[in-house]
């Protein structure tokens, strides 16, 4: 059995090929995960969320956590939510993006009707009737915080929580609206009418499909003017809702090559730079685009 080193917590490989994640917590007592896992990266999920309870002083054993959970019938949707959305960005290795959307449909669909009510008191006919109080006019967003009410709740039913899933109903999947490309002409009067500084960025979204967070973080050495490519490797996106920061991510795993056909002379021009890691398209005090979380982004 193969067994990993690690500054916290030890990981090891079982003959079924399955992953065994423990720990000496602060009572020096070995401490084993309540399953096995079939991906390493989830076993260090789970050691990374026991670590942080215990720094911040918030640690039980966890067998003892788990039967002080299943014994507790008072906690509302709201108080699970609060834990199992940290569980699930460790275990899962959720984006900020994700976690940031994640929190958007709690508050602003979720927990205003069903946030405390307490989770066996959350029946079929409940969930149905939350349904029809949704505006119908946002009916992907309320497909997406359905889809998100359901995973929460047969998360609970592995815990041994609830017996059943209260979310049964199927929504219907609203159809996609597919939107008529602009004309050249359209084109030409939008770059027209946007400042000098933030032209390159419609002309390369338009040419070249590049999106938002895809041009915010263009560098003068992603662009290859000799041969009109260029290189796409990072993107930027909001940290989370309350945290306005840009964090620069790997937009893909290998970066993928877009031919360009904006003319070079005036990505020279915007860019005003020859260094390579210099912004293509800069905002207007320096430094990169801004990203609204939780909705449009939004050039400044």
């Amino acid at each position: 059995m193969a067994q990993s080193k690690r500054s916290f917590g030890t990981i090891r490989r079982l003959p079924s090929k399955m992953y065994q994640a423990s720990y000496v917590g602060p009572d020096m007592a070995r401490h084993n995960a309540p399953g096995t896992f079939t991906a390493k990266a989830d076993a260090e999920g789970w050691l990374a969320l026991e670590r942080r309870l215990i720094e911040w002083d918030e640690w039980m054993p966890p067998a003892q956590r788990r039967a002080k959970q299943l014994h507790d019938d008072t906690q509302t949707l709201r108080t699970y939510t609060s834990t199992w959305l940290p569980e699930r960005t460790a275990v899962r290795g959720l984006k900020p993006k994700t976690v940031s959307e994640y929190q958007r449909y709690l508050d602003r669909l979720i927990y205003p009707t069903l946030g405390e009510m307490r989770l066996k008191d959350v029946t079929p006919a409940t969930v149905r009737a939350w349904i029809g109080k949704l505006n119908p006019r946002t009916s992907r967003l309320n497909e997406h915080a359905y889809a998100l009410l359901k995973t929460i709740f047969a998360t609970a039913v592995q815990d041994e929580l609830l017996d059943r899933n209260p979310c049964r109903e199927r929504m219907r999947k609203p159809a996609r609206h597919i939107g008529e490309p602009a004309t050249l002409d359209e084109l030409a009067l939008l770059v027209a009418a946007m400042p000098e500084r933030l032209r390159l960025m419609i002309e390369l979204a338009a040419w070249c499909a590049l999106r938002f967070g895809e041009v915010a973080e263009l560098r003068r050495g992603d662009v290859d003017l000799k041969n009109g490519v260029i290189r796409v490797s990072r993107a930027v996106q909001p940290r989370s809702a309350d945290v306005p920061s840009l964090v620069t991510v790997s937009a893909f795993r290998m970066a993928v090559e877009r031919r360009c056909w904006v003319r070079a002379w005036r990505i020279r021009r915007c860019a005003r730079l020859f260094h390579c890691w210099f912004l293509v398209v800069p905002a207007g005090a320096g430094g990169q685009l801004a990203v609204r979380a939780g909705g449009p982004s939004a050039a400044v």
